[in-house]
């Protein structure tokens, strides 16, 4: 778990940085979205 949690963050917010290149509007949406999933993911 402690694993996929160090991985899972560091490549969420790459893709985070990409999409906000792009999309600058929706860059909170795709926060919440990684947010949710690690939370998921961990609980």
């Amino acid at each position: 778990m402690m694993i996929a949690w160090s991985l899972y963050i560091p490549v969420g917010m790459f893709i985070l940085s990409i999409r906000a290149n792009y999309i600058n509007y929706n860059s909170l949406f795709t926060i919440t979205i990684i947010f949710k999933s690690v939370v998921i993911y961990i609980d």
